[in-house]
């Protein structure tokens, strides 16, 4: 019963310290090895992040330039649309013209055919 009264003891002894409060030593200790550690992970992070920054604008002229080809080639389509139609128009209005002027031609001539049918 004594060697367990005495060990009880013993260990609420040794127990004793470890439940102390850390002082601001102690916290200033702590945050310097903290510090120590994250400091490659921050100069790590900032080279991440230029290079980040230097894909972005890399990405965003890409795209710019996507989007003059884009605007070439809509331009060029609207090129190959529009010629042909103008050239079609301008010859169904050619066309149109030319079988007025007939037409006209061919009812003059049907006129003098029955003036001269009347003589």
């Amino acid at each position: 019963m004594k060697t367990l009264i005495f060990l009880a003891m013993l260990f609420s002894v040794l127990s004793l310290p470890s439940v102390g409060e850390l002082t601001q030593n102690d916290l200033n200790k702590i945050h310097l090895i903290v510090k120590e550690a994250t400091g490659p992970i921050e100069a790590n992070v900032a080279v991440v992040r230029t290079e980040v920054k230097h894909l972005n604008t890399k990405i965003d002229d890409k795209f710019n330039s996507i989007e003059k080809n884009f605007d070439r080639q809509s331009n060029l389509i609207i090129a190959c649309i529009a010629i042909p139609m103008a050239l079609i128009a301008i010859l169904v209005s050619w066309r149109s013209i030319r079988d007025n002027a007939q037409s006209k031609q061919i009812e003059e001539l049907t006129r003098k055919i029955e003036i001269l049918e009347q003589q």
